[in-house]
């Protein structure tokens, strides 16, 4: 073989191996798009979800006077059953509503759905602490019984913006793990993140997990959206969030729900 055909060999070799390589990395920049993707697409469907069962128990408890009224009143039994038919009511309309209960400024529990939890005082929770601005309505993540629930409590206001108690609504989230069904395999897990800096996790193999982390605090993960959204500085409604696991850097998506100041993460297990 002469040495014009063996320079045209070497070129062809190498021209071959150059696409090769291009095509590996093709593949793998449409693979890593059609993940970043899968998990917008994921977080954006969480988000909603949650943030419409946010929105449907903030509906349900919209008219207030008749808690209000009796909180000014106890004595009067035709208001007490008023309300006590109140809380009823919004727990029936309240999609996988655990409990509805009305608590005094002292943080005692004057009437519940959960009727072993009359008379009992929840100390000073963290609802009672914001009930300095009235009107607002307080919402965390927590774990009842190993269960992730969302609990909403709304300041009862009376007169001259007297604040006289708190609604406190508890609903079970765990069957929003359908919602997302079709983005949840072994390689994606799902966080929710209140604006109090706590997550909870969802993966396809062990569900949700049974206890709430604080991600503010975390060195790994989804924590600088969860410092984000407690200093309230995410400017963007959703994106790419890129962190450390293991050492490792990796990229995750994420999408706010600006009516509850939450955030919903997807990213790799």
């Amino acid at each position: 073989m002469d040495n014009k055909k063996k320079a045209r060999r070497i070129v062809i070799i190498m021209i071959v191996m150059i696409a090769v390589v291009a095509a590996l990395g093709a593949g793998l920049w449409i693979e890593e798009q059609s993940d970043e993707k899968n998990r917008q697409q994921g977080a954006d469907t969480l988000a909603k979800a949650v943030g419409e069962r946010y929105t449907q128990i903030v509906q349900n408890t919209g008219e207030t006077g008749v808690w209000a009224a009796y909180l000014e009143n106890p004595a009067d039994e035709t208001g007490e059953t008023k309300a006590q038919a109140a809380l009823k009511t919004v727990k029936s309309k309240t999609a996988d509503s655990l409990s509805v209960t009305l608590m005094n400024t002292s943080g005692q529990v004057l009437m519940s759905t959960d009727g072993g939890q009359t008379g009992k005082n929840a100390g000073n929770t963290n609802a009672l602490k914001q009930l300095n601005t009235a009107g607002q309505v307080y919402s965390e993540l927590s774990v009842e019984k190993g269960l992730p629930v969302m609990v909403v409590s709304r300041p009862l206001i009376q007169g001259n913006d007297t604040i006289v108690g708190v609604l406190e609504i508890k609903s079970d989230l765990s069957a929003l793990k359908n919602q997302v069904a079709d983005q949840l395999d072994s390689n994606m897990s799902f966080w929710i993140v209140d604006n109090n800096g706590k997550g909870l996790r969802l993966t396809a193999k062990a569900g949700w997990e049974t206890a709430l982390r604080d991600l503010s605090k975390d060195k790994e993960g989804p924590s600088a959206l969860a410092v984000g959204l407690e200093q309230q500085t995410w400017q963007e409604s959703q994106g790419i969030l890129s962190y450390s696991m293991d050492g490792e850097q990796t990229k995750a998506a994420y999408k706010t729900i600006d009516s509850l100041g939450w955030a919903v993460v997807a990213g790799p297990r």
